[in-house]
């Protein structure tokens, strides 16, 4: 069994955690979503860090993660990316966690609060989705034919850096520089990674566990998502027993990079409440 103090660095190292904020105070521990990493929460960060205690990591395959610490067998399901965040809380000892997930990032920190509930105030999804595939027969509306994911898959497997120019477009909106830092951000994570990572989220149905989250559950969703459309975010609303909607008047499927100020504005008077 390794000691404590190894685990503590272990995962500190494999999961690039940065601690920012005052040690004393409330405790936000920012999730990324696909093809990002922490770098994602910057300017978000630079309007809480002076009141909280933010905690920002970079899953494994991502950023500045350990790469040799990837395994088909743990991250070839989302519950090896629920652990990756389970076990940066523990290794920090956190309690009494506002936990913020962007995008797949939402369903993740569901798992983790369904698995772990007790260390947890909060939940925030920002532009989240539990299932991306539209469902005719049941009237669901995710916002995609399968058609239209399998050749996002296929253009991956054969364009990658094609494939990221477009989906940096879609994801960004109207912000040039959020496009940009998309893109590089895509470009540096390892093709293999990203492209198991894509099929997860993009194939991903968690409506069924949706009513099992008791958390205090923000949904944060721009009006104009070309991920996550309107229908998803009040779908989740109807679902989610404590949910609470904040329907932003934006483009995109980031605004935590194109508004961070509109962002910690709705997450601080979420907290608050």
């Amino acid at each position: 069994m390794r000691e404590p103090i190894t685990f503590i660095m272990d995962i500190i190292t494999r999961n690039f955690v940065n601690l920012e904020g005052p040690e004393d105070g409330p405790v936000v521990l920012l999730a990324h979503g696909l093809g990002c990493d922490q770098r994602f929460w910057r300017p978000l960060a630079a309007r809480l860090s002076s009141r909280y205690r933010l905690v920002l990591f970079d899953y494994v395959g991502s950023g500045n993660s350990r790469r040799e610490a990837y395994s088909n067998s743990r991250y070839g399901h989302l519950d090896g990316y629920r652990d990756d965040l389970l076990e940066v809380r523990q290794a920090l000892g956190l309690t009494r966690v506002h936990l913020v997930g962007h995008s797949i990032s939402s369903m993740i920190g569901m798992l983790a609060i369904l698995k772990e509930p007790e260390p947890f105030l909060s939940l925030t999804m920002v532009a989240p989705s539990p299932r991306f595939l539209n469902e005719p027969e049941t009237g669901y509306v995710g916002g995609f034919e399968k058609s239209e994911i399998d050749d996002y898959l296929d253009v991956m497997d054969r364009n990658f850096i094609g494939w990221a120019t477009a989906f940096a477009q879609l994801a960004a909106g109207p912000d040039a520089q959020a496009e940009r830092d998309l893109y590089e951000s895509f470009c540096s994570t390892d093709p293999r990674t990203i492209r198991t990572f894509a099929e997860l989220a993009l194939y991903v149905d968690l409506r069924h566990r949706l009513p099992e989250l008791m958390a205090e559950t923000l949904i944060l969703q721009c009006h104009r998502d070309p991920l996550a459309p309107l229908t998803v975010g009040k779908y989740l609303c109807e679902q989610i027993p404590k949910a609470h909607y904040a329907e932003l008047d934006l483009s995109g499927h980031c605004p935590q990079v194109t508004h961070p100020d509109l962002v910690a504005a709705r997450l601080e008077q979420f907290w608050q409440t």
